[in-house]
């Protein structure tokens, strides 16, 4: 693997275009903003850049242009959260970071590895953060020949004395998680669902079906790996928008999401059926509101996002987690939208059993590099 380095060469804060945002009255924090985790949430996009009257300097600008007027319709991200009610100093700005890469684009996703990631992140990822710092940051790094990785890390934010059983299903005590890439191809899922489908009326979505599969597959190897006989609980995010009435956009801004949990016995899981998993976590959705809605799904993904030289050539949520995230697992669909990536954040000794699970193999197939793309 080649040695791979970021050098930060410029630091800004981005503010709003538009004056009239000095007139905004304070943002105030719904309570799912205020019970939601308080954590950067990344996502990186790379974008290979043939035209070459895009040089660098026209590819920050252009950025820090963008930024600028997005602000003056999504001000509060500009602000800073003040005592879990509210978001304010909207003149604040958005820290805007430039880098440079010592390789090109190509070499760097051809010879490295998911932890590589984190070297193109303006903050850790998924770590816990204070009031009365920046709610987004942002940083754009310049490969050579012109290719770029943009990053976009949104704040969460939470009570310090939230709900203990939150810490402890996200935040762990030791240090030894990592996070590793797998792929379920189209064949995979298609035959996946086929078997997820068992006695339910309905075939279960992509997502569904995944997230059954790999759950029971966390069960095998926790089975293996522990004498314990604690029962698994499953927690997905679920999107309020489509749920309310009258409905919001899904661009509206704001932490309007929940939790969905369901529990299967540990024990079991071998004489557990991927269709139960799967009705069980379907059923826990469905609590929220008869119409359910996959939250995970829209009318746009991240590779529409263009900023006027393309769309990205890959996507990725962060690099290595380590010890901040535990028992993880988030979808990205690759560029053809058809296969789709599981990055999945597992204590070393499950991650390792994961990875020699058979039955886990015979549908995902580890990526632990970018050359596959």
């Amino acid at each position: 693997m080649l040695n791979f380095e970021v050098e930060i060469f410029a630091r800004e804060s981005i503010r709003q275009s538009s004056p009239q945002i000095h007139g905004m009255k304070p943002f105030k924090l719904t309570f799912f903003d205020q019970l939601t985790p308080a954590i950067y949430a990344t996502i990186i996009s790379f974008y290979s850049i043939s035209e070459t009257s895009f040089t660098p300097a026209i590819i920050l600008h252009q950025l820090k242009t963008s930024l600028s007027e997005t602000l003056n319709l999504f001000y509060p991200l500009s602000g800073r959260i003040k005592a879990n009610m509210l978001v304010d100093s909207f003149d604040e700005g958005v820290p805007f970071v430039s880098a440079q890469a010592g390789c090109r684009l190509s070499e760097f996703l051809k010879h490295h590895e998911v932890k590589s990631l984190n070297k193109l992140l303006p903050c850790h990822p998924f770590s816990k953060e204070l009031n009365q710092v920046p709610l987004l940051v942002c940083q754009a790094t310049i490969f050579s020949c012109d290719e770029a990785s943009k990053v976009f890390p949104p704040r969460n934010e939470v009570p310090e004395n939230y709900l203990s059983m939150m810490e402890n299903l996200w935040f762990p005590e030791s240090n030894n998680y990592i996070t590793k890439r797998f792929t379920f191809d189209t064949k995979s899922i298609t035959e996946l669902r086929a078997i997820a489908k068992g006695e339910l009326e309905a075939t279960p979505s992509r997502v569904q079906t995944l997230s059954g599969f790999i759950w029971k597959r966390f069960m095998a190897v926790s089975c293996r790996n522990s004498e314990s006989s604690k029962p698994s609980i499953a927690i997905q995010a679920v999107n309020l928008r489509p749920r309310m009435n009258p409905s919001l956009s899904h661009n509206s801004i704001g932490n309007l999401i929940w939790w969905a949990s369901c529990a299967a016995d540990v024990a079991d899981e071998k004489s557990t059926e991927l269709f139960e998993l799967v009705k069980l976590m379907r059923e826990s959705v469905e609590a929220f509101d008869e119409d359910y809605l996959n939250s995970l799904q829209g009318d746009q993904g991240f590779y529409e996002l263009d900023f006027g030289w393309g769309k990205p050539q890959w996507i990725a949520p962060f690099g290595e987690v380590a010890s901040d995230f535990r028992n993880l697992v988030i979808f990205v669909p690759t560029k053809c939208g058809q296969d789709i990536e599981a990055w999945i954040t597992l204590d070393e000794k499950r991650m390792s059993l994961l990875e020699k699970d058979a039955e886990f193999l015979k549908f995902a197939y580890p990526t632990p590099k970018f050359s596959s793309l």
